[in-house]
């Protein structure tokens, strides 16, 4: 009898770390999505910002909002890359040099490895298969 109690106890713990596991899994993708719908929120807002400086007349080179990055927004980070240098294509050194001078924080990461990922999982980026990346832009959204 001591077995089948033992069992059912160590099925009882099992069943419930499942529970625990699928309730933080939902929970990371939630979170996830919240991160998704800011990032894209801010993108928004500095792209409606570069707009209206350049209505204004600001031509200097620098976007005209103080930035700072971490590795999660390396994709927000290339884009302005693009926008900022006005390039048809760049390449990942390129890249990785721009967002260097800027001050970009790659932590303890290798910075070519961050930026050839960020550009690989990017729908919004187009690859030539030469190594030069080019950003597509369809609609802006405002």
């Amino acid at each position: 009898m001591a077995k089948k109690d033992a069992l059912s106890a160590i099925d009882k713990q099992i069943i419930a770390w499942v529970e625990q596991l699928d309730n933080l899994n939902r929970e990371r993708k939630e979170v996830n999505q919240r991160i998704s719908d800011i990032e894209e929120r801010l993108s928004s807002m500095k792209q409606a910002r570069r707009a209206l400086a350049a209505e204004w007349g600001d031509e200097s080179s620098e976007i005209p909002i103080p930035l700072q990055y971490t590795s999660e927004g390396v994709t927000e980070a290339i884009h302005e890359m693009f926008m900022v240098t006005k390039a048809d294509t760049l390449t990942v050194d390129q890249i990785v040099v721009m967002l260097k001078a800027r001050k970009f924080d790659f932590g303890d990461k290798n910075p070519r490895r961050v930026v050839n990922m960020a550009l690989v999982n990017d729908e919004t980026i187009a690859s030539d298969g030469t190594g030069k990346y080019a950003f597509v832009v369809e609609d802006l959204p405002f």
